[in-house]
């Protein structure tokens, strides 16, 4: 992908691409993306709800060097594209462009326990862009690959 823009000593946008996975028992497995309005995005795999997890936040958040509250509401992220795989859970559907303030997440979910799918696994690889709400450039993109295994 091109990661472009980001002027990493006193902030930018950055991304780079992010391959996760999760396993377990449980109801449900799942794994989800999620982009915070301080400059930072994470992943979460967990059991439970598709909302829950604690997310664990990348070295290199979306707005590169530290976070900045607030930073969100100038920039707007979107899955341009999905190559393989179905989200269960979107932020917006594939090409809409959503506000970072509003703290967009994207997931799926592999569903265990009565009439879920049961062992197996469940992926998706998507394409992600972020812009400036002001000139409307899109200044990074990157790939998401996530997997989650219902054991």
């Amino acid at each position: 992908m091109w990661p472009f823009g980001g002027i990493l000593s006193l902030g930018g946008v950055f991304l780079t691409d992010k391959t996760e996975e999760t396993t377990g028992a449980g109801i449900n497995r799942n794994q989800n993306i999620k982009f915070f309005d301080d400059g930072s995005w994470g992943e979460a795999g967990f059991g439970g709800a598709p909302s829950g997890g604690t997310y664990a936040l990348y070295a290199k958040e979306w707005w590169a060097g530290h976070p900045v509250p607030g930073i969100g509401a100038g920039y707007e992220v979107r899955n341009s594209a999905i190559i393989s795989g179905i989200w269960d859970e979107a932020a917006a559907a594939v090409g809409i462009w959503v506000l970072i303030s509003t703290e967009p997440f994207w997931g799926i979910t592999r569903q265990g326990g009565k009439g879920g799918e049961g062992p197996g696994s469940q992926n998706i690889v998507a394409d992600f862009e972020i812009r400036d709400v002001a000139t409307q450039t899109t200044l990074a993109s990157c790939q998401v690959d996530l997997t989650t295994t219902h054991t």
